[in-house]
């Protein structure tokens, strides 16, 4: 399960995130998906010391599995 999980927050990563955004562009809240069938919620905080981010992902019927990743990270 964890390797899915950390595929699939890869994946939904860089779905999101532009190429070539700079400082102060990639504050936001990102949504994919539904709560019903699975998705993700990407929260990211950026400010000249670096990215802030939670990844919240989840799946539907059968199984309702669930899943966040938080941390700090810098764009260059």
């Amino acid at each position: 399960m964890t390797a899915v999980l950390i595929r699939f927050a890869l994946l939904f990563s860089l779905a999101v995130i532009p190429a070539g955004a700079g400082a102060g562009l990639l504050t936001g809240t990102w949504e994919r998906g539904d709560f019903e069938k699975g998705g993700g919620l990407l929260f990211l905080i950026d400010d000249p010391g670096g990215t802030t981010f939670q990844l919240q992902l989840w799946r539907g019927a059968p199984t309702y599995n669930m899943g966040w990743l938080e941390g700090q990270l810098k764009v260059k």
